[in-house]
């Protein structure tokens, strides 16, 4: 995946990348790999697309420093589907 971001921003040169976390933060840890390696190395900026359902705010606040610490500046925040059942 990486090696594809880095092809794809050299040949398309994108504005933006939006990277999408998995569900309640699943996927974080390699959400904000992707997202790192696209802002830093790729020079891309990047739109971390973060769904908040089930996160405390602490935990919120926890990813918004993460995704900072990642050199992402854009995030689109949303509430997210609530669970089933």
């Amino acid at each position: 995946l990486l090696v594809r971001i880095d092809r794809m921003s050299r040949r398309l040169d994108p504005l933006f990348v939006d990277v999408t976390w998995g569900d309640s933060g699943s996927t974080a840890a390699r959400t904000f790999a992707v997202a790192s390696h696209a802002q830093r190395y790729c020079g891309v900026d990047v739109l971390l697309h973060l769904t908040c359902m089930g996160l405390t705010r602490e935990a919120l606040a926890r990813h918004l420093d993460q995704a900072r610490l990642c050199g992402v500046r854009n995030v689109l925040a949303l509430r997210g589907d609530p669970p089933r059942g």
